[in-house]
């Protein structure tokens, strides 16, 4: 994927320091990944999607006002891969029900973090 375009990333987190490990770990693959996008909240992710037209989304799941699934329900169109990272392991099935590309808990790994990237770019 070198010579292609490097992938569009939106993260929406309500969780400052979820960014802040997010951000870290797309350093590692500058060039490959870009964020185009960082909100705190399901309302501003949905307009930053709207705007950016992201390849790929990191999801929260638990935010105030509208959160993870609310904010894929709102969207009429979905032409971009979800990676939900969230603190409860509980919603797994459900985001495999809104054919999430990957699931990680916090804390996740650079290695857990790298193999969601893979698994993206090689679909």
């Amino acid at each position: 994927m070198s010579s292609a375009a490097p992938v569009r990333a939106v993260v929406i987190d309500d969780d400052r320091f979820a960014h802040a490990q997010v951000e870290a770990h797309l350093l590692r693959h500058r060039g490959t990944v870009q964020m185009v996008g960082r909100c705190e909240s399901g309302e501003e992710g949905i307009r930053t999607i709207r705007a950016e037209k992201p390849d790929l989304v990191f999801l929260d799941v638990q935010m105030p006002g509208i959160d993870g699934f609310g904010l894929l329900d709102k969207l009429d169109h979905r032409g971009f891969g979800v990676i939900f990272i969230t603190s409860f392991e509980k919603y797994a099935i459900r985001a495999i029900r809104y054919s999430a590309l990957d699931f990680r808990l916090k804390p996740y790994t650079a290695l857990d973090f790298d193999a969601a990237i893979a698994r993206f770019i090689a679909q």
